[in-house]
């Protein structure tokens, strides 16, 4: 499923602004679409859409408590996820998201 924006720019400007780096930007932006196609549960899928559909912005949603618990669950989900992982796994994850990252800023 495509999910377009109502003005696609001004969404990711908005990132950028909140994040100070385009290359984060791009990271949300592309986990903001994932999520949009349910990766995270319906809850998730929803806020994620108006998102991307400059309906709500990011910022407000965080500050929000209608989707707190569902933001609350997927990052329990994580952190039990990430203390399970082993010194070793950790570092390669961490250099996993700076590649990610320096790619994104690489590529601009």
């Amino acid at each position: 499923m495509e999910h377009k924006a109502i003005d696609e720019e001004a969404v990711f400007a908005s990132l950028e602004r909140m994040t100070g780096s385009p290359a984060l930007a791009h990271v949300i932006k592309a986990t903001l679409d994932r999520l949009a196609d349910g990766l995270g549960g319906p809850e998730l899928a929803e806020v994620a859409g108006e998102v991307i559909a400059g309906r709500v912005d990011l910022r407000d949603v965080a500050q929000s408590n209608v989707y707190g618990e569902a933001f609350t669950m997927q990052i329990s989900n994580f952190s039990a996820w990430y203390s399970q992982l082993d010194a070793e796994a950790r570092g390669h994850f961490v250099a996993q998201a700076r590649d990610l990252l320096s790619g994104f800023e690489r590529d601009g």
